[in-house]
């Protein structure tokens, strides 16, 4: 597809030798008609509404002047659905790859157009035809042989932890039944670029890539995503170029399929979006949005295309799943419309499941996938373990934190859980100080314990809580309100938590016997 002036040529050429002649666009279906489709149909996403009557028959009208003449009796001989079926799944449907260089043609959404004497025909829902953004590479393509499940790698810049729990819920049936393999998340509030880098480069080869983050273009109309912020708090970008670098190691291994779950993955900048960089760089496939999508509606879409490509009897298609994802999706809103497909392979099939056997994960109890958080606390020791009665001593926690953020005119809202507030006095006012926090509030949970117990414990307590660095967790002077240059800070000495930390050879032969709570 392409464009002189105002005119819009149609070109197409098939895998079998198939070359219908080229054809341009009426003027009343050609450039304008097409920009007014995609501003609709990106009203109609943003409102999370279904497309109107008017935007339908527009579609129609540009899927009319589209696909005509010889290129309409080719695609309908090979989407008729009493052709006969083949044993091949990619025998029984077809697979339309759209090279757009235009950049005014690229921000439309062509998965939109509907098939005339329909009202649902839609080219992006059509179990029999696929469509894909094709994008041009000399590398090599293969599907990859997967013999068990499919593994999938979740990277989650920032402190937000919501949308990484979220996609590990939306998995967990898959995961259960040996279909997908969670390897550990690449997140955290402090992974900047060489952190990213220096995780991948070490972790273990993924099938998938799911980003799940921010993106858009910069000034310089290069496609970026967002990592975490800086010291200084300020937003720190690297580039899609960058990123599909660093990555092109992994695309000539496993790596086949990449999901931005993340705004605008699908924008086109100066030089194409952050979908085709990394298509370029030797991604198979990516799905990007091409509009923001509200999380629900992107963790809906991603949950379908995984279900669809990974479960036991699947046959590996990413064209296929992302149409399936869009079924759903449309039962709700135009944000079906959003997610877009990106290509390098003249073929959707990504894995080779021939061979497969799942195996359900052993053991009668798995472990849960630990929080980011946690992870990223155990991936650097030292670091802390408490021990104690959870509802009271977070209560007091709890009181703890709040009381110092009101005198420091920072009043939380009552309704936010207590690692919300946690991570809100971090940000505010520092790590230093959230620790002689912990150590007061823990300090009086180490007194009441001492008063209950009946057999005194070197540095342990009935409760569970051992000493700190100082030998006494009671012994630390109170925090109090910040002077007018900032929040006032105990020396180093004293600013750790009431807890003896993990590697520690001065803990004690350990707790005396009964019953413990952690």
């Amino acid at each position: 597809m392409e464009t002189r002036g105002d005119d819009v040529r149609i070109a197409a050429r098939g895998s079998r030798g198939e070359r219908p002649a080229p054809h341009d666009v009426a003027p009343e279906q050609g450039l304008n008609a097409l920009t007014t489709l995609a501003n609709r149909v990106g009203r109609a996403v943003r409102a999370r509404k279904e497309l109107d009557p008017a935007v339908i028959e527009l579609s129609q009208a540009i899927h009319a002047e589209i696909v005509k003449g010889e290129l309409r009796d080719i695609i309908a001989r090979m989407t008729d659905p009493l052709r006969p079926r083949s044993d091949d799944p990619r025998d029984n449907r077809l697979l339309v790859r759209l090279f757009i260089h235009d950049r005014a043609l690229l921000s439309v959404p062509w998965e939109a157009l509907c098939r005339p004497g329909t009202t649902e025909g839609f080219w992006g829902t059509d179990p029999r035809l696929l469509v894909a953004r094709g994008v041009s590479s000399s590398d090599p393509w293969a599907p990859r042989e997967v013999n068990g499940a499919v593994r999938v790698l979740a990277i989650a810049p920032g402190s937000d932890e919501q949308a990484l729990l979220a996609l590990r819920e939306a998995l967990a049936p898959s995961i259960e039944a040996g279909e997908v393999e969670w390897l550990d998340p690449i997140a955290g509030p402090d992974l900047g670029p060489k952190n990213l880098y220096d995780k991948l480069r070490a972790g273990k080869t993924p099938h998938v890539v799911h980003w799940l983050g921010h993106g858009g273009v910069d000034m310089r109309g290069r496609p970026s995503l967002r990592v975490a912020d800086d010291e200084d708090g300020e937003e720190v970008w690297i580039t899609a170029e960058a990123l599909a670098r660093e990555l092109s190691p992994h695309f000539y291994e496993d790596l086949r399929l990449m999901i931005l779950e993340a705004c605008e993955g699908a924008k086109a900048g100066m030089f194409g979006s952050a979908a085709e960089e990394l298509v370029r760089a030797g991604a198979d496939a990516v799905v990007a949005h091409l509009w923001p999508v509200k999380a629900d509606v992107a963790r809906t879409c991603s949950t379908e295309i995984y279900r669809s490509l990974t479960a036991t009897g699947a046959a590996g298609d990413i064209g296929a799943s992302v149409a399936a994802a869009r079924r759903t999706l449309l039962a709700q809103s135009a944000e079906a419309f959003s997610p877009i497909l990106f290509l390098r392979s003249s073929d959707s099939v990504l894995f080779d499941f021939a061979r497969r056997k799942v195996v359900k994960p052993s053991g009668k109890r798995r472990a849960r996938a630990l929080a980011p958080a946690l992870q990223n606390l155990l991936d650097k020791p030292p670091y802390t373990l408490v021990l104690g009665d959870v509802d009271e001593d977070r209560a007091a926690l709890k009181e703890e934190l709040t009381k110092f953020m009101e005198e420091n005119e920072d009043k939380p809202d009552p309704a936010m859980s207590l690692s919300a507030i946690t991570q809100r006095c971090v940000l505010r006012f520092g790590e230093e100080v959230l620790h002689s926090l912990f150590q007061q509030a823990v300090g009086g949970a180490c007194r009441r314990a001492r008063r209950h117990s009946s057999t005194p414990w070197p540095g342990w307590s009935r409760r569970g809580c051992t000493s700190p660095c100082s030998g006494d967790p009671t012994s630390s002077a109170p925090l109090r309100r910040s002077s007018a240059t900032g929040p006032s800070t105990r020396s180093r000495s004293h600013s750790r938590a009431a807890i003896r930390s993990h590697g520690s050879s001065s803990a004690g032969p350990g707790p005396p016997a009964g019953r413990w709570s952690p």
